[in-house]
């Protein structure tokens, strides 16, 4: 089985805003400002759908990016 990273626990170092259909360069986790649907690319090269993510909500997927297709989620940002 292969060894999984380690996280530290605590503030993100460096958030940033996302640009849809634009690949971060490092793999984070989504904070979602204004709610909706929200489909990222896993750091696998897999495309998934959240349904209704609420405003507020984080997507505790490492993702490399968020698709414009199937998005409808906005202001969202970027946690390494």
């Amino acid at each position: 089985m292969a060894k999984r990273p380690s996280y530290e626990a605590g503030p993100s170092p460096e958030p940033f805003a996302i640009t849809t259909d634009t690949p971060f360069g490092i793999d984070a986790y989504v904070y979602v400002g204004v709610g909706g649907d929200v489909t990222i690319t896993t750091r696998g090269g897999v495309n998934v759908l959240y349904k209704n993510v609420p405003t507020g909500a984080y997507i505790w997927a490492m993702c490399k990016q968020v698709n414009s297709s199937g998005t409808t989620a906005t202001n969202m940002v970027g946690h390494p």
